[in-house]
């Protein structure tokens, strides 16, 4: 009776666990493959994903973010995290937490694609976020 009861229940988490993906694509750990930034009209592009590393995960209301990364040979790490709200193609993160104090309290607004299982955000213009004139990043799921 026990197992039976188990299975009923691992049953019932998949199909919901499955569910929440359809109605919100973001739910999920991602993991950084690119991303690039201009700041003051020049482009920075991050294509080494062996050494600078990050996860970003969503979940019903939250997301979090971790990474690392080298700077002039020195390793560093930057963290975050807060609400967010999703709907057509718009992302809002409220950010509650920060490694960076000036970050704490913000609001940046992402324009998302979907390609295949690739996760494509992208900030309309200039935001504190990126310290300049826009930011593009693409992540895949990790697994």
């Amino acid at each position: 009776m026990k197992t039976i009861l188990i299975a009923v229940l691992l049953t019932f988490c998949s199909v919901q666990l499955g569910i929440a993906q359809k109605t919100n694509p973001l739910r999920g750990t991602w993991r950084m493959v690119y991303s690039k930034y201009t700041t003051d009209g020049k482009s920075f592009e991050v294509t080494d994903f062996k050494e600078n590393k990050q996860l970003k995960n969503y979940d019903q209301k939250y997301f979090m973010f971790v990474e690392e990364f080298y700077e002039n040979d020195s390793l560093r790490s930057n963290s975050g995290g807060g609400t967010y709200n999703y709907a057509n193609g718009k992302l809002t993160e409220h950010i509650q937490m920060h490694t960076f104090r000036s970050m704490k309290g913000t609001t940046v607004n992402f324009e998302i694609k979907f390609k295949n299982d690739t996760l494509i955000q992208s900030t309309p213009g200039k935001t504190k976020y990126s310290k300049g004139d826009g930011l593009y990043e693409e992540y895949v799921r990790a697994k």
